[in-house]
């Protein structure tokens, strides 16, 4: 995860005596906060699919759009951040749907959890997905493309998109 907040650090030409990733954020503020301003949940929607350069970077899906709608200023920060330094380029529908169902349909595996639910990791050729399920149905799931080697299996909360590549 440091190796990936250094090369961040680098990308937006920070300058970071802590390599602190809130300060690429804040290095940025004013073009994080343009971007990220333009996106505002539609009534109803539960999930997003991010793209940059043309390619979808994370989704991120909860179970209830009053709890997406919640998080998603917050996502909105780090798709921006990704966004910034990719050019522009309408993004592959196909492509886009292939990672969808990717993180929807490939095997999943049961990770401890620290409370009510089952919590889950896929890992599937080009993808990387943490989530929970409770009960059957699927609370919260985020995934990204696989740029590496797969991160350790752990359970993590929803972060920043650019926070989470290394640990979903």
């Amino acid at each position: 995860m440091w190796q990936t907040v250094a090369e961040r650090i680098v990308d937006h030409d920070v300058h970071s005596p802590s390599a602190a990733m809130h300060d690429v954020y804040e290095h940025r503020r004013h073009d994080l906060d343009e971007l990220a301003g333009a996106i505002a949940p539609i009534d109803g929607q539960v999930g997003a699919i991010a793209c940059a350069g043309g390619c979808p970077v994370a989704l991120d899906l909860a179970s209830r759009a009053d709890v997406f709608a919640e998080l998603l200023p917050r996502l909105a920060q780090g798709y921006a951040l990704d966004a910034l330094r990719a050019p522009i380029v309408t993004p592959d529908a196909h492509r886009v749907r292939a990672f969808l169902d990717a993180a929807l349909y490939a095997p999943r595996a049961d990770l401890p959890t620290p409370g009510l639910g089952r919590a889950l990791r896929i890992v599937a050729p080009g993808i990387v997905a943490s989530g929970l399920e409770h009960e059957g149905e699927l609370i919260q799931l985020c995934a990204f493309p696989e740029e590496n080697d797969p991160p350790p299996i752990s359970y993590a909360p929803i972060a920043r998109p650019s926070r989470r590549r290394q640990r979903p």
